[in-house]
């Protein structure tokens, strides 16, 4: 299903990169269903992790809790 509307939007569905769940991406703005909100500026990726509360900056990485895999 998830191929037949990557189709239809015309490539901005898509599976996330972590492979977690679905993404849209628009205008270098990306949100993903486990993955956040994320915004690419210049080549640089800013975003908010809202499963595991955390900035994701350039250079510093992921700031905030502890990370915990999704997986048990």
């Amino acid at each position: 299903m998830m191929r037949n509307m990557r189709l239809y939007l015309g490539g901005a569905a898509a599976v996330s990169e972590t492979r977690t769940g679905p993404q849209l991406s628009l205008l270098g703005v990306t949100a993903g269903a486990f993955d956040g909100p994320e915004a690419n500026l210049l080549g640089l990726n800013f975003g908010a992790d809202l499963l595991r509360p955390a900035l994701k900056l350039p250079l510093a990485g992921r700031v905030g809790l502890r990370d915990k895999s999704l997986k048990k």
